[in-house]
């Protein structure tokens, strides 16, 4: 992953549907205010949603407050945006708790 203006990232991982493979591009990245990427999301080879997404961070009573908002294209057939909300709600929940504390780093990335 390179998490720079420009940069890229690759992942993948394997469940019941098969091989996942996500690819994006990060456009901008203001440290501590605003990051925005574009990203892919495959199934066994077949891109079925693309997404431009903004996440924006804020000073909060001491912390940190994280807004994200995505535009997403689904390109049928798929699960649609419920899956993609429930997998987005695993993400930042695990974000969660790790900066919590209750959970160890265990994804490799390709």
């Amino acid at each position: 992953m390179d998490f720079s203006a420009g940069g890229a990232e690759r992942s993948s991982f394997r469940d019941a549907m098969g091989e996942h493979t996500n690819e994006g591009r990060y456009f901008e990245i203001k440290e501590g205010q605003r990051t925005v990427l574009a990203y892919s999301m495959a199934v066994n080879g077949r891109v079925h949603t693309v997404s431009l997404a903004t996440i924006l961070f804020e000073d909060a009573n001491g912390g940190t407050r994280l807004t994200y908002a995505e535009q997403m294209c689904v390109i049928p057939p798929n699960d649609g945006a419920e899956g993609r909300e429930r997998g987005r709600n695993t993400v930042l929940d695990s974000l969660t708790r790790y900066l919590a504390g209750d959970m160890e780093r265990t994804a490799q990335q390709t």
